[in-house]
């Protein structure tokens, strides 16, 4: 069984329209946005969302990467879906790739 080929997609954007409006996640927002703004001021952070499927770690995931891209960062993703199974390390490895081929 061979490497999945590289599948370098962008997340969905956010909707800005109201009937997709971001609520709740307050509080999670705000510990992102710090990690973010001490990330963009030289102190490096990683930051993983997990939990079970379909409680918006995309959605969050993509709030974020909107506020990220408002400030200026660069914005990989890397995806990986449990059911259709994948190599290890595989979103790093799309992201990377992701990287390499933008630049």
């Amino acid at each position: 069984m061979g490497e999945p080929s590289p599948q370098i997609n962008p997340a969905p954007a956010a909707s800005a329209s109201s009937a997709n409006a971001f609520v709740g996640r307050e509080p999670e927002m705000v510990q992102l946005k710090t990690a973010l703004e001490n990330t963009l001021a030289g102190q490096g952070r990683l930051v993983m969302l997990a939990g079970e499927p379909g409680i918006g770690k995309t959605r969050t995931a993509q709030e974020l990467a909107s506020y990220a891209v408002e400030r200026g960062a660069r914005v990989l993703w890397g995806w990986c879906y449990e059911e259709e199974g994948a190599p290890p390390y595989w979103p790093w490895v799309q992201a990377i790739r992701q990287y390499a081929q933008e630049t």
